[in-house]
Order: structure tokens, then C-alpha cells, then sequence
């Protein structure tokens, strides 16, 4: 089912919920669209997006809320240590993908954000 204001798609009760999205920066409203699939019978509830900002205090939102069981993203952005090694984060490796599978690229790189440079507004892919 896909979240919104409302579930769509049918019912989640007893059923694995994915909230999908472009971006997972604060978790607040993620815990709470998570809470409420949670009290429509949801069993699990996992968010997923390519890019997981995870700014703020995710880490102790993480650690205490009951309604979301796990976020998957990727690491197209840098990320922590202690996020990175969080039980209830995936991180899903991308480089290989952008860089080609060449890897030297990939080993020397923890992130893909890492393959960018800034140049006075323009991005570069450097490969």
C-alpha cells in the first residue's frame, strides 16, 4: 500500500507496509504515517528512498520509536558511522552502478555523493 494522508490500495492489517519516497531526511513524519499503518494492523513498517539524508536526531529517533521497523536507502549521500552500522538501516551500495563497475572507483569511494564536485553552480560526475 502506498501512503499519502491515507492508505491506498487496500488494507495493511497483517501485512508489511513500504513507505517509498525521493528523500528520507527528518524521520518525524515518517514515524508517524509509520504509526498510523502501524494502527490499521500493519505488522512491519519499512521506509525507503535512494537518498537518505537522515539529518537531525535520526539516530535517537531511530533507537526509540516502536512504528518503524526499518529504513532501506542508498548511499548516494554520506552518512555517519553510527547510522551506517544502525540495525535498523540498509544501505544499499549504488557506486559500482554510477561508476561503471570499475573498482578502483568504487573502493576508493564510501558514497557517490563522493564522485560529484561543485564548480561554481554546475555539477560534475567525476568518473
Amino acid at each position: 500500500a502506498v501512503v499519502s494522508s491515507r492508505v491506498r490500495g487496500g488494507s495493511v492489517r497483517d501485512k508489511t507496509a513500504i513507505m517509498l519516497d525521493d528523500i528520507i531526511d527528518e524521520l518525524e513524519p515518517w514515524c508517524l504515517q509509520a504509526k498510523f499503518l502501524k494502527e490499521q494492523g500493519a505488522q512491519k513498517v519499512y521506509a525507503m528512498a535512494p537518498h537518505g539524508i537522515l539529518s537531525g536526531e535520526a539516530l535517537q529517533i531511530m533507537e526509540s520509536t516502536q512504528h518503524l521497523d526499518h529504513v532501506v536507502i542508498t548511499n548516494t549521500v554520506p552518512l555517519p558511522d553510527d547510522l551506517l552500522e544502525h540495525p535498523k538501516v540498509d544501505v544499499v551500495d549504488v557506486s559500482k552502478n554510477v561508476c561503471g563497475g570499475n573498482p578502483e572507483d568504487t573502493q576508493r569511494r564510501e558514497h557517490v555523493g563522493a564522485l560529484h564536485k561543485y564548480n561554481g553552480g554546475l555539477r560534475i560526475l567525476v568518473l
